[in-house]
């Protein structure tokens, strides 16, 4: 059956967003001095990008004070745009505050000005293709100049897509050397864990890990080290499996060093038991999710919503398990190949790194325990999509043996191989020459 196109069937607002477009005049107003030489390569248009007319106001002033030398800050955005009488029309100081509260840095500038590039294209092109429609509508239309408009048309849209993600070395330097500078505020250095793995480059926002384990190895104890590992940078860990009490109590037995059920036993007795101030305090920007069955839009949700709810954006996420995700696919291998190609893309576009358990095929008792990249086939093509891969192992004659090998490394250091310590009872995992990852004086035998 042939659809049509119900041109009232478009929404009356052409598409637009005005949280993005209000995330860009936030770091242009945070870090101008970052974000200002930045801004004319990714909004190309210029003010027309921006769908809100305050916005438009708003950007082309900042635009006149950069280009005639003057200082950016708040105060003198407020005062020029007073002097030309637009303070109100942009919404008055408290606006102009909002916008700076709204962002915690320009860190995802290039987030915010990419979605409100692609929606001004979703504008431009209804713009063109409504006068397309309705010239076709009109029978006074000469059919040949009709058709040579509407090619005209498809072929200025496929050039304007066909430069899109395209960028010259000048173009690139200052985005890397921006990248280079923010290492030590958005990278994860996972040595600080396991110094084993020095020789593994710093994790960047847009990378995705892997680690591959079979059954009852210790996935959730892996991501719970290394969220306390990477400690005090923003955390997201979601939680597919275990409720949310559980992860509390083992994030303190670990963090502590003190068991699970001294945990659990202290609590019911209401022994030297600390209030929930002092526990968010203990573990800064960390936000726990327990809800079973994400889908990667779910995902993208708890990870706005992480911003709203502390005001900073996480900017590690971990996903325990992937197995548990909710997916769409033919079978088994392709759901779970388009789950970890969708996480990748998610790490990208949301500037984060993602960290992903996956749980492998039960090994045959003639197989090695030792798990190898190919463990992974049977769950899809995850070693595709990721930048990291890492397998993990229990030694059966030595339960508190667990091993660590780097399966693919983008960056060198695959075949790294790591004999760890896995107390049973803290669930503190440790390198075997090395007693811990900065907690050595944190034994206290509280909560």
């Amino acid at each position: 059956m042939t659809q049509t196109f119900d041109i009232h069937r478009i929404d009356n607002l052409p598409p637009h967003s005005l949280e993005s477009e209000q995330g860009v005049l936030g770091c242009l107003l945070v870090d101008p001095e970052k974000s200002v030489p930045r801004i004319r390569a990714l909004l190309p248009a210029g003010a027309i990008s921006f769908y809100d007319l305050r916005h438009q106001e708003l950007f082309e002033c900042l635009q006149q004070m950069d280009a005639g030398g003057l200082k950016i800050d708040l105060i003198t955005v407020h005062q020029r745009l007073k002097d030309r009488g637009q303070l109100e029309a942009i919404g008055g100081a408290s606006y102009l505050t909002g916008l700076m509260d709204a962002v915690p840095g320009a860190a995802n500038l290039e987030s915010y000005a990419g979605t409100v590039v692609q929606k001004f294209t979703r504008r431009q092109i209804i713009q063109e293709a409504s006068q397309l429609l309705h010239d076709a509508t009109d029978d006074s239309s000469e059919d040949e100049l009709l058709a040579q408009r509407a090619v005209l048309f498809l072929k200025n849209r496929a050039r304007r897509g066909a430069k899109d993600g395209l960028f010259t070395m000048g173009e690139i330097e200052p985005h890397y050397s921006e990248r280079c500078h923010q290492l030590g505020q958005v990278g994860l250095r996972i040595s600080k864990w396991l110094p084993a793995l020095d020789n593994l480059r710093v994790l960047v926002p847009g990378n995705l890990v892997m680690i591959l384990a079979n059954t009852g190895v210790g996935k959730t104890a892996l991501l719970t080290n290394l969220a306390l590992a990477a400690t005090p940078m923003p955390t997201l860990f979601l939680q597919l499996e275990l409720p949310k009490e559980d992860i509390f109590e083992r994030m303190l037995a670990t963090r502590s060093e003190t068991p699970c059920s001294r945990i659990e036993e202290m609590y019911a007795r209401t022994e030297k038991i600390e209030g929930p101030k002092f526990h968010d305090a203990r573990f800064p920007s960390l936000v726990i999710s327990e809800e079973p069955k994400l889908t990667i839009q779910d995902i993208h949700s708890r990870i706005c919503g992480m911003e709203l709810k502390l005001g900073v954006p996480p900017k590690l996420v971990l996903v325990d398990y992937l197995g548990l995700m909710r997916g769409s696919g033919q079978g088994r291998y392709d759901k779970f190949s388009q789950i970890a190609e969708d996480l990748r893309v998610l790490a990208k576009e949301t500037g984060t790194i993602v960290v992903a358990a996956s749980q492998i095929g039960r090994k045959k008792d003639d197989e090695s325990i030792e798990v190898g990249l190919h463990d992974g086939k049977e769950s899809g093509s995850l070693e595709n999509s990721a930048s990291l891969v890492l397998g993990a192992w229990r030694n059966p004659e030595n339960p508190s043996e667990m091993h660590l090998r780097v399966l693919k490394c983008n960056k060198g250091g695959s075949g790294t191989h790591v004999v760890c310590n896995y107390d049973l009872n803290t669930l503190k995992i440790t390198e075997q020459t090395r007693k811990g990852y900065g907690y050595e004086d944190d034994n206290d035998s509280s909560s």
